[in-house]
């Protein structure tokens, strides 16, 4: 009955009635008997709700309730990378970089997607003056070697390029910009 409940509430999230949603979700968390299982799901679909609804702060919360009742390693990476999203925009720079710490630490546990926006998400937050950028360098070259990462080859160029373009070194950061475009990309941008 709760699984249905939870999709009777996707459902009408797909229409438009977020307030239902949150209303009909309140009402399902306050029965003692679920498992955590369903907490978890009931708090993240609660969190998209509130996102919807342009409430951060109650999204953020309910997100970190989600977090610590799933037993899902693939949903736990998704709703931390997901936290240090919504940290990033609501401008908390440390917590960001937690979390997707956080995600990056879960070693293979997570999808390797996860990990790979994880580490170019905490790029984007690196301080390119003060930051230690031997590390920031030997990190990135290690993730570009590694054969699982194939895939993700042109997102970890891209952040290569960024990086020696803030650095004002142009021609290495054309040549990674470069090898960036060459290879077979998930994204369009």
């Amino acid at each position: 009955i709760y699984e249905a409940k939870i999709w009777r509430g996707k459902t009408n999230m797909r229409l438009g009635n977020d307030a239902m949603v949150v209303n009909n979700m309140t009402t399902l968390l306050k029965d003692q008997e679920l498992k955590k299982q369903v907490v978890a799901n009931v708090n993240a679909l609660l969190s998209e709700a509130y996102l919807n609804l342009e409430e951060k702060d109650s999204a953020l919360i309910r997100l970190k309730i989600a977090e610590k009742f799933t037993k899902q390693n693939k949903e736990k990476s998704r709703y931390r990378f997901i936290l240090g999203q919504l940290y990033e925009e609501l401008g908390k720079k440390d917590s960001a970089i937690y979390r997707y710490e956080s995600v990056i630490n879960m070693n293979r546990k997570p999808e390797r997607k996860y990990v790979i926006q994880a580490q170019a998400r905490k790029a984007q937050l690196f301080d390119y003056q003060k930051g230690d950028t031997t590390a920031y360098l030997k990190t990135y070259r290690k993730l570009i070697a590694d054969r699982e990462n194939r895939p993700f080859l042109d997102v970890l160029n891209h952040q290569m390029g960024i990086f020696y373009d803030k650095q004002n070194k142009e021609k290495k950061a054309l040549g990674f910009y470069n090898i960036s475009l060459k290879k077979r990309a998930t994204d369009q941008y």
